[in-house]
């Protein structure tokens, strides 16, 4: 069992205008093939939609072991 304590200020610090700073500079080294995909990711999260740096983590525990992440 993992526990994130204070996850909410992760949340937060780790939402949509930290993966917009974050996308822009993948984009700016990723394979031209991927360029489309990314420029979209970050369009999406401009507009706060999208998957966050938050929610990347967290789903990879759900997904490997769910039930293994507790959110305090």
């Amino acid at each position: 069992m993992i526990e994130w304590r204070d996850h909410e200020e992760s949340r937060r610090a780790l939402g949509h205008p930290e993966t917009a700073r974050h996308l822009e500079g993948v984009l700016t080294r990723c394979h031209p093939t991927n360029r489309e995909r990314v420029a979209d990711d970050l369009a999406r999260a401009r507009t706060g939609r999208g998957p966050t740096l938050f929610d990347f983590p967290t789903e990879i525990f759900e997904g490997q072991v769910p039930g293994a992440l507790r959110l305090r």
